[in-house]
Order: C-alpha cells, then sequence, then structure tokens
C-alpha cells in the first residue's frame, strides 16, 4: 500500500498567499483596465481627435501622392500608402463613382469616363490628383493598437502586483530563511557551537532542527572531514580540468588524421605533432598533478625565462585557433609584431591558454565567430578573445577554475588578465609586459 502523502503546512500556507494575492492582482487589472478602455475610448471616438487624425491622415496621403505624381486612374496604388497606416481605413470616391476603398482588390476597381463628373462626397476631404482631384474619407482604428497597448501596461502592473502582494505574508519566511543563512554562514565559518535558530512549527522549522542535529553530531569530526573534503574536492578539479582540454584537442587532432581532413603530407605531419604534443602534455599533467596547487600558491617560484615574444605567444596563439577550429569554432584573427621579449613559463602559458580555450569550447556559439587579436601598446603586449555566449551556454563550473587559473597565471607573468560580459557577448584582455630586445638580434621569421 502507498503511504498517505503527509499534509505540507509550509505548501498550504503558500497556496492561500497565491489564491489571495492572484485574485487581488485579477481584480485590480479587470478593474483598472475597464477604466483605461473607458477613458481611451471617449477620447479616439471623440470628434476632435478623429478630425486630428483625418488632417494628418490626409496631409500624409497627399504627400505620397504628390510623390509618386500619381493620377486618378491609378488610385490603386493607394494600396502602398496603406501598408504604413495599418489603422487607418481609406476611401476615396466622387460624387457619382467610388474609385477605391481599404481592402477592393484591383479588379473591383471602376474605369473612369475620361469627362466624367469630379464632384466631391458631402463630409470628404479634397484629394488632389495630377489630373484632378477626388474625395477622401478616413475612419481609424486606434482604440485597437491602445486597446492592446492598455492589456499589455495593465498585465504588467498586475503582475507587479501580484508579485508585491505574494511578498508580504512570505516576508516572515523569508526573514526566518535569511537568518537560518546567517546561521549557516556562522557554521561554514567553523564555529560548531554556534546553534541554530529555531522558530515555527512548519517544514523550515523541522529543516532547522535537523540541522541542528548535524551540527551536534559532526562537533567532533567536522575540522578533519572539511580538510579531507577540500582536499580531495581540489584534486578531482584540478586533474578533470587540466586533463579535459589537451584530451579533447588531442581527439581533435587524431580526428582529423583519422578522416582524412589534411591537404598535404606536411599539414598530415603537424596535426600528428600537435596531437604528439598534447599527448606529451597530458603525461606530463598527470605526473605533476600538484603542480595545480602552484598556480593558487606563494610559497613556491616557477622559473620565469626570457623568450622572443612574437615566436612564444606566436605559437601559442597558433595552437590556441587551431584547437578552436578543430572544434568547430570559426576563428578570425588579427596578429602584429610585437618586436619584443618577455620573461615566461611556456608551461604555464600553455595552463592559461588551454583553460581560456575550453572555456570557449563550452560557452561560446559555435556559429559565429570567435575573434583573436594580438598587439603591442607601449611596453606591454596586448591579446584579446572576444567570442558570442551561446543561448544555453549554463554554466558548467559555478567556481570558475578555469578563469582563475588564467588570472593567476598572467599575474604571476606581471600582467593582468580580465573579462567582460556584455549582453551575448564575452571577452578577454590579457595584457603582459614587455622587455626590450638585445641589440642586434632580429624576429625570426
Amino acid at each position: 500500500m502507498t503511504k498517505p502523502r503527509a499534509f505540507s503546512r509550509l505548501a498550504a500556507y503558500l497556496f492561500v498567499s497565491v489564491l489571495l494575492a492572484l485574485g487581488i492582482a485579477a481584480l485590480v487589472f479587470a478593474g483598472v483596465r475597464s477604466v483605461l478602455t473607458n477613458r481611451m475610448y471617449d477620447r479616439v471616438m471623440s470628434e476632435a481627435y478623429q478630425q486630428q487624425r483625418s488632417d494628418e491622415s490626409l496631409a500624409s496621403l497627399q504627400q505620397f501622392v504628390d510623390e509618386h505624381h500619381l493620377r486618378i486612374s491609378q488610385v490603386s496604388r493607394l494600396q502602398e500608402w496603406e501598408r504604413s497606416h495599418p489603422y487607418t481605413i481609406t476611401t476615396v470616391s466622387t460624387a457619382y463613382r467610388l474609385l477605391y476603398s481599404t481592402g477592393m482588390g484591383t479588379s473591383d476597381m471602376l474605369p473612369l469616363e475620361e469627362d466624367g463628373p469630379v464632384d466631391l462626397l458631402i463630409g470628404s476631404l479634397p484629394l488632389r490628383f495630377l489630373d484632378g482631384q477626388a474625395g477622401v474619407y478616413f475612419y481609424h482604428t486606434d482604440e485597437a493598437r491602445y486597446e492592446a497597448m492598455i492589456t499589455a501596461g495593465t498585465g504588467i502592473g498586475a503582475f507587479a502586483l501580484f508579485v508585491a502582494l505574494l511578498m508580504i505574508p512570505i516576508n516572515r519566511k523569508l526573514r526566518y530563511i535569511k537568518r537560518l543563512r546567517g546561521d549557516l554562514k556562522i557554521l561554514e565559518g567553523g564555529d560548531l557551537n554556534y546553534a541554530i535558530t529555531l522558530q515555527g512549527r512548519d517544514e523550515l522549522y523541522d529543516l532547522a532542527r535537523g540541522v541542528e542535529e548535524m551540527r551536534l553530531s559532526l562537533i567532533r569530526q567536522q575540522r578533519e572531514r572539511e580538510a579531507a573534503q577540500q582536499a580531495n574536492a581540489e584534486l578531482v578539479t584540478a586533474v578533470s580540468h587540466d586533463l579535459r582540454t589537451p584530451l579533447t584537442s588531442l581527439m581533435g587532432y587524431m580526428d582529423l588524421m583519422v578522416d582524412g581532413k589534411y591537404q598535404s603530407e606536411q599539414e598530415r605531419r603537424h596535426f600528428l605533432t600537435s596531437a604528439r604534443a598534447k599527448a606529451y602534455q597530458i603525461k606530463e599533467l598527470s605526473d605533476k598533478l600538484f603542480d595545480y596547487f602552484y598556480v593558487f600558491s606563494r610559497e613556491e617560484d616557477a622559473e620565469l625565462a626570457r623568450q622572443d615574444a612574437d615566436i612564444l605567444l606566436g605559437q601559442m596563439l597558433d595552437e590556441f585557433m587551431m584547437a578552436l577550429d578543430s572544434q568547430g569554432f570559426r576563428v578570425e584573427s588579427s596578429l602584429s609584431e610585437l618586436d619584443g621579449d618577455m620573461l615566461a613559463n611556456p608551461s604555464l602559458l600553455l595552463r592559461a591558454f588551454d583553460n581560456l580555450q575550453g572555456n570557449i569550447r563550452k560557452y561560446a556559439d559555435p556559429q559565429t565567430e570567435v575573434w583573436v587579436s594580438c598587439g603591442r601598446d607601449g611596453q606591454q603586449a596586448v591579446l584579446r578573445v572576444e567570442n558570442a555566449i551561446a543561448a544555453d551556454g549554463l554554466r558548467q563550473e559555478s567556481t570558475n577554475i578555469g578563469l582563475k587559473t588564467c588570472d593567476r597565471v598572467f599575474q604571476y607573468h606581471g600582467g593582468t588578465f580580465e573579462t567582460h560580459e556584455n549582453g551575448d557577448r564575452f571577452s578577454a584582455v590579457i595584457r603582459l609586459p614587455l622587455i626590450p630586445k638585445p641589440p642586434g638580434r632580429r624576429n625570426t621569421p
């Protein structure tokens, strides 16, 4: 037998609150909409408003006739003007003949007699054509547009009111939740002697009581458990994050070679060489798992050697762009000469670029270009990477370890790393210091 579902006190409280808020918001919506709609109809249907709109429509239509040099026999072309005036019904006629009406097909237009009468209908407005004039009458249906605007605006307002009203009865619960959150923050800080606040008699109280019982059971072992969990989580995260990107690149190069997607033997060898480099990189990462911890530690210093900036960064960027290209991204680049050296650790820089490439692979929109640029700005090398964020680019890594790794690596090299999200665009700007080259040394081609 299925156990009967327990009655939820908190759910009942919230359900009644929602019903009350929804009922009040619906009444306000109906009342305000009715008042605004009536006032709108009074205004739109007034003689002054219709006269004003008719004058505006006549001026616009007369301008259209004049600009296109229309004759009375070409009255059917007024359909072009009506496309930009969807809320205007137009009738053009003489005292004895209907020349044009909104919705009338060209087959319904009556041919005009050369010497036919052109007297105007009583109450119509004069519309001058190239060969004479006719009477035009306008009927405006602006009430449809305004009614839709009123409905939308009132609906938004009613929804806002619904949310505001709903927040009132649950504000007490939110304050308690906030209190519990503060209590949990204290516990996260390591003070296990701090007691959880117990209040009320609903499910939140049950939850708080459960946390309190858990606190009491963890007093003797929490410190060791937290240390073990932290070390294990950091190790697993570092290994999985650092190995995933080069492994993906290696698979991409191997797929290119297996599928025969190379233009020459030289290109195939290049893919093979790159794949081997990625394999060695994976081996190196697996042999030195704890290299990752160095990025977040100041206790040890990695060696920085003098490197030709154009050669080093050129190779890094070529590898970076080729990896993205192998994964289906279109890469556009703008690379200029840096004419300088830099103190760098290639292994750390490679880690940073791999992390940045992995970030693009996970979150970028593959249907748009990835822009990569590199140039000199004063005594700095400035690298920019920009891409569109995929619509479903949900963050899979809440701690952003990859970008934090990049930031620490470039800071260690004396540079900066900045990321920006503007709407659906992501950009990363890397600045690395340059030092002058020794006299007489030029860039290697």
